[in-house]
């Protein structure tokens, strides 16, 4: 966790290319939900930093959540090109979601690496465990011919243009 204990959240900025078309945030504790900040029709050319009414105390906070939709359809006016298939980046005509936080910390608070190196540690066998799930799930999401190898092609665009070669760790084409 690097959310400053004692510390609130004055407010957020959101931030997308052409394509976006929403952006909400959430804070969550336990099973309750809130909806900090709501913008169903973003717009590129009208980027703020939005200030809460009142500051938001992260101690009352468990997880912040960001959702947001993208538009590349030909309804979306300022689309550059809908035919164009869209990747992460930098550039105005390729897309990101990013959200910037004010956050207001106490001036006695312990320093951010003090805070990691007080995190809980996992358990060797619980994080073998976290790992196998998330590996059973990429290959029940991807081995499209459930042969339990999963090939370049069978992996969507974006894993196959931006690290398909990291997980395929002998060169061989096959995860």
């Amino acid at each position: 966790r690097w959310l400053p204990p004692g510390g609130r959240l004055l407010g957020a900025a959101p931030h997308m290319h052409l394509r976006g078309k929403s952006f909400r945030l959430r804070a969550l504790r336990g099973e309750q939900e809130r909806v900090l900040l709501d913008v169903p029709h973003y717009d590129f050319n009208w980027q703020h930093a939005y200030q809460f009414p009142q500051p938001i105390v992260l101690d009352e906070v468990d997880e912040l959540n960001v959702t947001v939709t993208f538009d590349n359809s030909e309804d979306n006016p300022v689309n550059p090109d809908p035919d164009q298939r869209v990747t992460w980046g930098d550039q105005t005509w390729e897309e990101m979601a990013v959200a910037f936080f004010e956050v207001a910390q106490p001036r006695n608070q312990t320093s951010r690496r003090r805070i990691a190196e007080t995190s809980p540690i996992i358990d060797p066998a619980e994080r073998d465990r976290q790992i196998e799930n998330i590996v059973s799930r990429f290959f029940a999401r991807f081995d499209r011919d459930r042969d339990g190898i999963i090939v370049e092609h069978e992996t969507p665009f974006t894993i196959r243009l931006f690290g398909y070669w990291e997980f395929d760790e002998n060169n061989d084409g096959k995860l």
